[in-house]
């Protein structure tokens, strides 16, 4: 439910000129709460953390109380939330990146973004290959229990969102306000987004889609996600910024790789600079499989056409399926010897069916799927 005494609080400091989100967010350090800050004296308001220009603002009550109106009014009248980064409905994620935005407004359902996010961007003139790849990408990492993050856009953005409601959670993060959808292209898929999970935008609801405004939403997208998932990327792709917010913000950063004579190849310059390649979703599913529901992701394995020729073989390839493992957890759980472990190990490794990472751990070789076997 709109706290709308919090929500004019925070509205109304955001409205005085100068009071960025990071002011909003020292300030809230400092005081635990902003609740009552119109109320506190000037020594108060420089002791936390305002300038002299900016207390002198807040204590005189310069605010901008046409604007916190409308968007208070417009909210109501559309069923837009309010949410401030104090209250517990803002998502836990975004919280912890540097200059979180101190206002958001969503349509919809937040719920889906205390869920094990993932974003999928990419270039909107991508080719239908990669579309058609996104559609599927985003419907298993759905399925297997991620909320799918994009930004609406055509392109790869629109076919991630699209894949996901299909077997799950997505949320649009927007460029502009929420009382409208860019591009209008795509509006045909707003009730299913806002039934599924939300809109989300931190720029007043009547903001029109400036450019300026989309590079700035991109911290959102990769902030409210554990990862980024980039497919097709030209030099000056928005999703670059993306991936260079996710690499600032600590989130991990997948690419798929591109044809050297493909015109949005960026995303091999990724995977050159530590992006973790991704073939299929079991790519992913490999580096958060602790944030899931383990069932659930063992479950969505297709059928496999690997044949064994050994039942052990077959017992540790399945082992692998539902996440890495080292040596000495492959030998507990299997039960079995170190010594006749390591041939086995070695001769999946020599077929090219299992990897050792560099951490000790193998893992099923993304070319083979990942996929529990029930084959012999």
């Amino acid at each position: 439910m709109l706290n709308f005494r919090l929500a004019y609080t925070y509205l109304a400091l955001k409205s005085v000129k100068g009071i960025s989100d990071e002011t909003v967010s020292k300030v809230l350090g400092r005081l635990g709460t902003l609740d009552g800050l119109f109320d506190l004296g000037l020594t108060e308001l420089a002791e936390a953390g305002f300038n002299q220009r900016q207390a002198q603002a807040v204590l005189s009550r310069n605010v901008d109380r046409q604007f916190v109106e409308s968007q208070i009014s417009l909210a109501r009248k559309h069923n837009i939330d309010i949410t401030t980064i104090e209250e517990g409905g803002y998502p836990p994620m975004l919280r912890e990146i540097h200059s979180p935005p101190a206002v958001l407004f969503s349509r919809g359902r937040l719920e889906p973004l205390r869920m094990p996010c993932i974003a999928v961007v990419g270039s909107r003139n991508a080719s239908r290959s990669s579309m058609a790849y996104t559609e599927k990408l985003a419907e298993d990492l759905a399925e297997v229990g991620f909320n799918v993050v994009s930004g609406f856009a055509a392109g790869i953005d629109i076919h991630a969102h699209r894949g996901a409601l299909k077997k799950g959670y997505t949320t649009a993060v927007l460029g502009n306000g929420l009382m409208s959808l860019y591009p209008e292209a795509n509006a045909r898929y707003a009730d299913r987004v806002c039934e599924s999970g939300c809109f989300l935008s931190e720029f007043p609801l009547d903001e029109p889609p400036h450019a300026r405004n989309f590079p700035i939403r991109n911290r959102i997208i990769s902030g409210v996600s554990h990862g980024v998932v980039v497919i097709e990327a030209s030099t000056k792709s928005g999703s670059l910024i993306t991936a260079r917010y996710a690499n600032e913000q600590g989130r991990e950063v997948f690419a798929v790789p591109a044809s050297p004579d493909s015109r949005n190849r960026a995303t091999n310059d990724l995977i050159r600079n530590g992006a973790r390649l991704i073939e299929n979703y079991y790519d992913v599913v490999e580096e958060f499989s602790r944030l899931l529901p383990r069932g659930k992701f063992i479950d969505k394995q297709e059928e496999c056409n690997i044949v064994f020729d050994s039942p052990e073989k077959h017992k540790i390839y399945n082992l692998l399926a539902k996440g890495p493992l080292n040596r000495d957890e492959l030998c507990i759980t299997a039960a079995m010897k170190v010594g006749d472990m390591m041939v086995i190990l070695s001769e999946l490794e020599l077929e090219g069916v299992i990897i050792c990472d560099i951490d000790g751990k193998y893992r099923i070789n993304g070319g083979a799927g990942g996929k529990v076997c029930d084959c012999t």
